[in-house]
């Protein structure tokens, strides 16, 4: 992927009309680690309009590094959308030990590290 494609789906995710961004978003979600600089723009749609836009972009981010998208998933998670809410949740348990005894997003108290 070349940075003016990346550009291309960041400007379309910013004011491109609801089908549209949704595309920018499955796009993303298809690029996988290669979209992690849209990591922002992703986090900004978690607050879109649209819902189903809202809800791609939590899936988008679920694709990326554990990592990297901790915050994020972390913002997600409180997010006043049902879906997106359970969606981040979903990811943050699944992805718990891809991101280490480190994270502090989700642990088992009693052992002292992410299962």
């Amino acid at each position: 992927m070349t940075a003016e494609h990346l550009a291309t789906l960041l400007a379309t995710l910013a004011a491109g009309d609801p089908a549209q961004r949704l595309a920018a978003v499955l796009r993303l979600t298809d690029l996988r680690d290669a979209a992690l600089p849209a990591l922002d723009a992703l986090v900004v749609a978690l607050d879109d309009p649209d819902a189903a836009v809202r809800y791609a972009a939590v899936q988008a981010i679920g694709v990326l590094d554990p990592v990297e998208t901790e915050a994020a998933l972390l913002w997600a998670s409180q997010s006043q959308d049902r879906r997106v809410r359970v969606a981040a949740n979903t990811l943050i348990h699944a992805t718990a030990r891809d991101r280490g005894p480190q994270s502090t997003v989700w642990r088992r108290p009693a052992e002292g590290h992410g299962e």
